[in-house]
C-alpha cells in the first residue's frame, strides 16, 4: 500500500471500533490534531462521550451520524446541539475512521459555505476513495485492510 496517509486504531471497542487518519507528512492523527485545537471547547466532551457510546454500548446508530457528502459513507458524528463538527468515514455500523473537524459558522447553515469545513470532507472522500479502490482490487474487506494497515 502506497497512500499518503497511515489508518491507526483509536478506540477499539465491543460494539465498534474506531480509527483515524494521520497523513505522512503530520506528526498527529487528525482526531489528534481535532481534540488539542478544540480542548477549551465544552462540546468535546460531548464528543468523545458519543465516541465511548459507539465503541462500547450501541455502534453507530443512523441518528448518531450524518451525512456531509455526496458518498453516503461521510459524514460527522451527530450530537444534540452545538457547533463543533466531527467528520468520518462511516464504513459500516462498527468500523469508523475519524478525519479533522472545526466550528461551523452558525450564520452559514450548508456545508458548503463554510469552506474550511468542506475542504475536510473532500480529503474524507479522496481517503474513502483511495482505500475502496485498494480494497477492490485486491480482493479484500475492510477489516483485512485495517488489519494490514495495523501491521
Amino acid at each position: 500500500m502506497n497512500f499518503n496517509f497511515n489508518i491507526n486504531e483509536v478506540y477499539p471497542g465491543s460494539k465498534a471500533r474506531i480509527y483515524t487518519i494521520r497523513y505522512k507528512n503530520e506528526d498527529k492523527s487528525e482526531f489528534r490534531k481535532f481534540l488539542e485545537d478544540f480542548s477549551g471547547n465544552p462540546e468535546i466532551d460531548q464528543i468523545t462521550h458519543r465516541l465511548q457510546n459507539i465503541t462500547e454500548r450501541y455502534g453507530l446508530r443512523d441518528d448518531w451520524f450524518r451525512q456531509e457528502s455526496r458518498n453516503p459513507k461521510i459524514g460527522r458524528i451527530l450530537l444534540d446541539s452545538g457547533l463543533l463538527r466531527l467528520f468520518c468515514i462511516r464504513w459500516e455500523n462498527d468500523i469508523i475512521i475519524l478525519g479533522y473537524g472545526g466550528e461551523k459558522d452558525p450564520k452559514k447553515p450548508k456545508l458548503i459555505d463554510n469552506p474550511d469545513l468542506m475542504t475536510i470532507v473532500n480529503k474524507l472522500e479522496t481517503v474513502y476513495d483511495q482505500i475502496s479502490y485498494y480494497i477492490k482490487r485486491n480482493g479484500l474487506t475492510i477489516r483485512e485492510f485495517l488489519e494490514l494497515e495495523g501491521k
